[in-house]
């Protein structure tokens, strides 16, 4: 199997785009540091090539849609917002992702943003693929250039088995989902986002799931549910620098 970030560098598409979050990013960054925001990072995203996976939780609503996460000991905000939370992945390196959007005095800016380059530890367990990482690392504030050590705590894990995705249909007749509430909320993200229900915490592939077709897969559902699979053999391809 190609692995994905092979595939990815062949995609004019995917190059057009990642080079325009780029572009966007740099502006957000620009305008936050006006502010004397601080923004960290420990290798240069801008001159990087990759994917990126959001970590989100099973259920996912608006106010509980990512994995949790610490830095300093300090749970941070999960809830969904315009932005990354996860991992990046590229041909050398997996880091930690970060980002979250703002509008503020007529400018679009990041409230949050870590690039992290991290040595995680990659958990395979049945049909569950856990990445882990609990550490100090160096970081240097964008803002000022200083270097601060920060510590960093996640354990994303992607749990899904082909029965994890329930369709639109499948979700609504179900006695325990509708028992529990999760699909009647105006919160729940289902109709907005999803063509399908997670009832595991997942590993989604950012910007990628809406072009499945050029991934050889039919629907959304079944780009996700082979997700895990690439997502590990593109793993095993990358070389840590």
């Amino acid at each position: 199997m190609q692995d994905l970030l092979q595939k990815l560098e062949e995609n004019q598409k995917y190059e057009r785009f990642f080079e325009k979050l780029k572009k966007d990013y740099s502006i957000y960054l620009e305008n936050g540091i006006k502010e004397n925001r601080d923004y960290f990072a420990n290798f240069d995203f801008f001159s990087s090539f990759g994917f990126f996976v959001e970590a989100v939780q099973a259920f996912p609503t608006l106010n509980s849609y990512y994995q949790y996460f610490y830095i300093n000991n300090v749970k941070q905000p999960v809830n969904w917002a315009k932005g990354i939370v996860g991992l990046f992945f590229s041909k050398n390196f997996i880091s930690f992702f970060f980002s979250r959007i703002i509008f503020s005095n007529g400018k679009t800016m990041f409230s949050n943003f870590y690039a992290a380059k991290v040595k995680p530890e990659i958990k395979i367990k049945e049909e569950e693929l856990s990445i882990v990482f609990n550490s100090k690392i160096k970081l240097k504030n964008l803002r000022n250039d200083e270097e601060v050590e920060k510590s960093l705590r996640f354990s994303f894990v992607d749990s899904t088995s082909d029965n994890t995705f329930l369709s639109l249909k499948e979700a609504k007749n179900d006695s325990l989902l509708r028992k529990m509430g999760r699909y009647e909320t105006k919160s729940f993200l289902l109709s907005l986002e999803f063509e399908y229900a997670p009832t595991e915490p997942f590993f989604k592939p950012y910007w990628l799931i809406e072009h499945y077709k050029e991934f050889g897969f039919s629907s959304r559902i079944e780009f996700q549910k082979n997700f895990k699979k690439i997502l590990l053999e593109t793993i095993k391809s990358i070389k840590s620098d």
